[in-house]
């Protein structure tokens, strides 16, 4: 994933990396990596740990944000979204790898979701150097997530009381089956 990120970085030169990890040892693996790639470290902000309104004020200086693969973000991802920053996905066949799809998607984002490295690459420098059409997104993002179903609380209660009477039918008929 970093090797994509700082590929990302070498190919729009004014950009910034801004990263959470969990450790020390992994903030001097991060700056070694990038900097053996040619990436200045003034051009990183790695953070070990934030405070939670600290972390949502960090996307206020973030036009973009760069999904984690294949283990793609949920919580952090939707919290991004919900502070007005899209985030370029990329997505796999395993579920763990397509969450980022299933949070753009519903949103009508689908130009973030990215197929493959390349793509995923290519996707984040045409929004990094699209910044007028990202603000136009941006500006409407919150509207956006609070009208549409990842946000709708009584159309998810339907239907998870749908699906729970249907395993619950499921089950009754096998047991009278037997």
């Amino acid at each position: 994933q970093l090797l994509l990120w700082s590929e990302i970085l070498l190919q729009v030169p004014d950009s910034r990396l801004s990263i959470i990890v969990n450790a020390k040892e992994t903030v001097d693996y991060v700056k070694e990596l990038m900097t053996s790639r040619g990436i200045a470290e003034e051009r990183l902000m790695i953070f070990t740990k934030l405070r939670y309104d600290h972390f949502l004020q960090l996307h206020n200086h973030v036009d973009i944000a760069l999904d984690c693969y294949p283990f793609t973000g949920f919580t952090t991802s939707f919290n991004g979204l919900w502070m007005g920053v899209p985030m370029v996905t990329m997505v796999g066949v395993r579920m763990s790898s397509r969450t980022g799809l299933g949070l753009l998607a519903p949103l009508g984002l689908e130009e973030f979701v990215s197929h493959s490295p390349e793509e995923y690459i290519a996707n984040a420098c045409h929004w990094a150097t699209n910044l007028d059409q990202l603000a136009e997104i941006r500006a409407g993002l919150r509207d956006k997530l609070k009208s549409s179903i990842l946000m709708d609380a009584p159309a998810f209660t339907r239907d998870f009381e749908s699906n729970l009477r249907r395993c619950w039918a499921d089950w009754c008929s096998k047991q009278a089956a037997t």
